[in-house]
């Protein structure tokens, strides 16, 4: 059984699939509160450039 574990914890063959899915969370984590942000912005300034369109189309 000993053998067995050794052979697990030596075999490398999924290790660069789970460092590279490491990085990806990473970045995501580390870039996600900026995206939120910037997609807020957008939000309120697309917001009021939809209500003063609808104003000018009132007058």
């Amino acid at each position: 059984m000993t053998g067995f574990i050794r052979g697990v914890l030596a075999d490398e063959r999924g290790s660069s699939f789970i460092e590279n899915a490491l990085w990806i969370i990473l970045f995501v984590l580390t870039i996600s509160p900026f995206i939120l942000a910037l997609a807020t912005t957008i939000g309120t300034k697309f917001t009021e450039i939809v209500s003063k369109i609808n104003s000018i189309g009132t007058s």
